[in-house]
């Protein structure tokens, strides 16, 4: 049903707050999503202004346009659409990921001006799902950097484990294994993860908070997101000194909340 009702008409957002924040600098936009998009769970970045997101039930990515709000469908993956418990996007200048939970990684073609197109796509096992529960996904330099949210192993407790999986091999090829020790967050359950480079930053929806580490695994800054405008953050973007944070509804439809001019060092 929602993907009959996103392919069916553009939607549109509506901005609920401009120009607030925890100081008067602070440049704040967020936007109400319909309801028919509110299990929102990760971002990339698209073209032309544009984020692509996903709802964390269904095989399907959207585009919305932060300069108008509009939500429109880039595609669905089959008919019926195929449903899952997808976690995280990404995108690369040839093609779309989705991946699963479990580690499902899903790979749509990239054609120019995609609208509302039924896809199939190819299908790896990246073979994560007895390491981790696997909640975001980004990708940079021919690699997909996979966030858990959850590791299995006993010796991976009170560890942040972050997998490195490699685009030419289709297979993984690090896997690091950060302390936590010194983050004020008694835990850590990565949900998304952004990375560029110099740094590492995460996301962590059940503690609202985020984390930029150094590539190699020292603590630079955290941050306590605030319940009310974040009661459920799932995704994160960094882009063009804006950071671009996914929350789910709770039935009311996800927000999309710009951080315009960050970060603030």
């Amino acid at each position: 049903m929602l993907q009959k009702m996103i392919i069916s008409r553009t939607l549109c957002a509506s901005l609920i707050l401009l120009v607030l924040g925890c100081g008067a600098s602070e440049n704040v936009q967020q936007w109400q999503l319909p309801a028919e998009i509110d299990e929102l769970s990760g971002l990339a970045v698209g073209p032309d202004n544009t984020l692509y997101l996903h709802d964390d039930e269904i095989g399907a990515v959207y585009r919305f346009s932060l300069n108008t709000g509009e939500v429109s469908t880039v595609f669905h993956v089959e008919q019926p659409v195929i449903e899952g418990d997808f976690e995280g996007v990404a995108q690369t200048a040839t093609h779309i990921f989705l991946i699963t939970s479990r580690g499902r990684l899903f790979r749509v073609q990239r054609e120019p001006n995609m609208t509302e197109a039924i896809v199939s796509a190819d299908v790896f096992d990246t073979g994560l799902s007895e390491l981790c529960e696997i909640e975001g996904l980004h990708a940079l330099d021919n690699h997909l950097y996979i966030a858990c949210k959850k590791p299995y192993l006993k010796a991976d407790k009170r560890k942040l484990l972050l997998i490195e999986y490699s685009l030419a091999s289709h297979k993984v090829s690090r896997e690091f294994r950060f302390d936590l020790e010194n983050i004020a967050a008694k835990k850590f359950n990565a949900s998304a993860i952004w990375l560029d480079s110099e740094s590492i930053f995460l996301l962590s929806a059940r503690q609202r908070t985020i984390i930029e580490l150094s590539r190699a695994g020292e603590l630079r800054r955290e941050f306590k997101l605030d319940k009310i405008r974040h009661p459920q953050p799932e995704g994160l973007v960094l882009d063009k000194g804006r950071l671009i944070i996914a929350d789910e509804g709770g039935g009311s439809g996800g927000r999309i909340t710009t951080y315009h001019g960050w970060p603030n060092k």
